[in-house]
């Protein structure tokens, strides 16, 4: 990390803002990167209320959590930067045990274009 490169920078929310049918409830939560160890990247994950769901998350390794009363499970993490937009971004999968019926889905992340959730300042 260079000198001139502020922390802010580097723990940007990245907010979930495209989920496939059912997984509108994981909408405005957000991804917040907490460290990097020997060049692995990890990050908590916030309900849109800046409420921790789980810590430690990084690529590709699968992670439950609670959300209003449902048990989710995130898979197929993937976090990158992408310099050229000067954004990160964010997909995977997801499954939840909706009573009656489980269902799984995609979702999308991206830091940046104005959404910020109100809690950000809250976690940082």
């Amino acid at each position: 990390m260079s000198d001139d490169k502020p922390t802010e920078q580097i723990r940007r929310p990245v907010v979930i803002n495209k989920a496939s049918t059912g997984g509108t409830p994981l909408e405005s939560c957000f991804f917040l990167r907490i460290a990097e160890i020997d060049g692995q990247l990890f990050y908590n994950f916030y309900n849109g209320d800046g409420e921790t769901l789980a810590t430690g998350v990084s690529d590709n390794v699968p992670f439950p959590f609670l959300l209003d009363g449902i048990a989710w499970t995130i898979t197929d993490l993937k976090i990158h930067h992408h310099p050229e937009i000067d954004r990160i971004k964010a997909k995977g999968n997801w499954t939840n045990t909706v009573v009656d019926t489980a269902e799984a889905g995609t979702f999308a992340a991206e830091s940046g274009g104005g959404v910020v959730p109100e809690a950000y300042s809250a976690s940082a």
